[in-house]
């Protein structure tokens, strides 16, 4: 267990999670019982494709229609179908719910259920169409991950290859949901400026405790470069000799306490 720092940067290597696959091979038979013997060698791999699928459905309906009750309701129905795919997921990487501290350390440090948390903060909340970025992004990979070791080889081996084109661009997506993520924590920063009240005070901070749990991940390591380079940047702005004062110290307390937050946990190496 690596006891790296959560704002080190870290190396290309570290965030490379590609790893070069040989060509699947041609399974024998018709073409539609092929697509059967994939969506049934794994029934809870098909059941969490479906949920994203539906994911990417309902979010595209809940942006396009976002000042209407359809896509409010649409909204809803995608954070939903986002944790019920989370769910699946950290069933598939933990088993069954055990009461044991270590079950729990481990469930802690997975993104599935990071995005279980997610889920509950927001799904209570008024519909913010932004919020779908991050979730749709995610679901959008992970769908074509499975489209493409499941369903394409029964269909045909050029449509194999070109999900795996739109795969590599994986890397570029992550980083994206993962800045996305940070624009959603400064927007409900702002909305608690802005319109303070006890309801905004408790989604940021449980949306706090899940961007410091991403920077645990085990899996993903671009939350926690995001991180990074947005603490860099806030420095570059706070070491300015025109920065107030007031500002430095506010920031320096601030970093104090993340830093003895992060003093109780260790930050494992990340497992492609």
């Amino acid at each position: 267990v690596s006891t790296q720092s959560t704002w080190e940067p870290l190396t290309r290597q570290s965030m490379e999670n590609e790893v070069p696959e040989s060509p699947t091979p041609q399974p024998a038979g018709s073409p539609l019982e092929r697509l059967k013997a994939g969506l049934l060698a794994s029934p809870s791999e098909t059941v969490a494709f479906s949920l994203r699928g539906a994911v990417l459905v309902f979010s595209v309906v809940a942006l396009v229609f976002a000042a209407s009750s359809f896509g409010s309701t649409a909204y809803y129905q995608a954070l939903f179908c986002f944790g019920l795919a989370s769910i699946v997921r950290l069933y598939q990487r933990c088993g069954a719910p055990k009461f044991s501290s270590d079950y729990l350390r481990t469930v802690l440090l997975e993104d599935s259920a990071h995005y279980v948390l997610y889920t509950l903060v927001f799904f209570g909340g008024a519909p913010s169409p932004a919020v779908l970025l991050s979730p749709a992004i995610y679901a959008f990979f992970a769908a074509c991950t499975f489209f493409r070791k499941s369903i394409a080889p029964a269909i045909s081996p050029r449509l194999e290859g070109a999900v795996k084109k739109i795969e590599s661009s994986s890397s570029k997506g992550f980083t994206y949901a993962s800045n996305i993520e940070i624009g959603v924590f400064f927007l409900l920063l702002f909305r608690l400026i802005t319109g303070p009240g006890f309801h905004e005070l408790v989604i940021l901070y449980m949306y706090i405790q899940f961007c410091m749990l991403r920077t645990t991940s085990r899996r993903n390591a671009y939350p926690r470069a995001a991180w990074t380079a947005v603490r860099a940047n806030i420095e570059r702005l706070v070491n300015n000799p025109r920065c107030p004062g007031f500002v430095r110290n506010m920031y320096q307390s601030v970093l104090q306490v993340i830093a003895k937050y992060f003093e109780q946990r260790q930050v494992p190496e990340h497992q492609q």
